[in-house]
């Protein structure tokens, strides 16, 4: 703690990385924290493709920082889709590995809180001096061998780059976990994941859940989709709030065509499921417990959501259940700083409001500047995934105007 830096990084992930370059370049003195290796978050659904291509998601400076002599994206079509697992193999990995970024970066550290130096949440409240007091970043470091070392870091300024996947939102009415929802978590996968080598694996007759109506339940009912029709034995019951027959928002025109081509799927999949799918409108998961007589499945109980008092259930037997219900920013690390955060999105409020003035505009159009990014706290950006709270329109190409403006505001402030 006898250094304080410029800048600090939290996550390295394609935010943290786009941000790291952009600081390296102004000359700033930063470092980036990653919990996990590089874009760790992404990995963890590195099969699945991406909806925007290869030409949305490279930045120019990106692009300058890749060594030719290595990697060559001129072999890429710039029109077709990476999934995640391609994109940091060809350019996140790379860059990450490239001498502006390497010395810089710091793994197996996961942040665990940030405060200022010298002040508490509720103390020197618009005044100018907080300003000039450094941020305090406490983390844990873990080596290879699992041992853990709890360090501090000093910097100026402080940008949160972590996202959000992984801190998952629970299955139960109201937003709060169901009945037997925390005890038997073993059940329960709150993350999109790779089914086929599940369903070949196996030799019975699996029946999975999904719960939710986003790109993550589309995405494993494409995968159940074929692999009913290569054969295996599969079947699904698939759970939505919604009431809709075409539960999957289209948009007009849509210039993603992978992400048009997805929710044409599973619209028509709910509309006139085959024999494989129960799809089940407007339920709700009310409790998931063992079920006596097999321990390798779940009871799940399901109750109408229009009318909850109504003491008809519906009871399915499951071996596993996708809680694809999205995804919430974990604010602990930050709660001793001075955000002000949207009461909707838990997103940082300027950004949030913007956002919801735009409310039922594609991904693609929404517009927000600079400005937006700052907080009451001076100097401590949230950007990516996180920046967006509950709203999971956040696409990878928002990061080059988000890291200019962010980028600009600390060098301004450092002259």
């Amino acid at each position: 703690m006898r250094h304080t830096y410029d800048l600090i990084i939290i996550g390295a992930g394609p935010a943290g990385i786009e941000a790291g370059l952009a600081a390296s370049e102004a000359g700033l003195d930063f470092l980036i924290l990653e919990r996990g290796r590089i874009a760790e978050n992404m990995r963890r659904w590195g099969f699945v493709s991406m909806f925007s291509p290869w030409s949305m998601n490279l930045s120019s400076s990106g692009e300058k920082h890749l060594d030719p002599k290595n990697v060559d994206l001129k072999d890429i079509d710039r029109d077709s889709f990476p999934t995640g697992a391609e994109y940091i193999k060809h350019y996140l990995q790379p860059l990450a590995e490239h001498q502006d970024l390497d010395e810089h970066i710091i793994k197996r550290t996961n942040v665990l809180k940030i405060g200022r130096a010298g002040a508490f949440k509720n103390t020197l409240i618009g005044d100018s001096k907080r300003a000039k007091l450094p941020f305090v970043i406490l983390a844990e470091q873990y080596s290879q061998e699992g041992t853990r070392t709890e360090v501090t870091y000093l910097s100026h300024a402080v940008i949160d780059a972590s996202g959000v996947y992984g801190n998952h939102r629970w299955l139960g009415l109201g937003g709060i976990p169901c009945l037997g929802e925390r005890e038997y978590r073993r059940y329960i996968s709150y993350e999109v994941a790779d089914i086929e080598p599940i369903v070949k694996k196996s030799e019975l007759h699996l029946h999975l859940v999904i719960v939710g109506s986003g790109f993550s339940a589309c995405t494993l009912l494409e995968s159940a989709k074929a692999l009913n029709e290569s054969g295996h034995r599969l079947n699904i019951s698939w759970i939505t709030a919604d009431t809709s027959s075409q539960p999957i928002p289209v948009v007009e025109n849509d210039p993603l065509p992978y992400r048009a081509r997805l929710a044409q799927m599973t619209n028509k999949l709910a509309e006139s499921p085959p024999e494989w799918l129960n799809y089940k409108p407007g339920y709700c998961i009310v409790e998931i417990k063992n079920t006596e007589s097999n321990e390798s499945s779940a009871t799940i109980t399901l109750k109408r959501l229009d009318n909850l008092d109504d003491q008809e259930e519906l009871v399915l037997i499951a071996q596993q259940i996708f809680a694809l219900i999205g995804y919430t920013p974990d604010r602990r690390i930050y709660e001793e700083l001075q955000v002000h955060e949207c009461w909707a999105t838990s997103g940082p409020m300027k950004l949030a409001a913007s956002l919801l003035s735009q409310q039922g505009a594609d991904c693609l159009s929404l517009q927000a500047d600079g400005e937006t990014l700052v907080n009451p706290e001076p100097n401590f950006f949230i950007i990516g995934a996180k920046s967006y709270g509950r709203n999971s329109n956040f696409l990878i190409d928002r990061l080059k105007e988000q890291v200019a403006s962010v980028v600009s505001m600390l060098v301004s402030d450092n002259k």
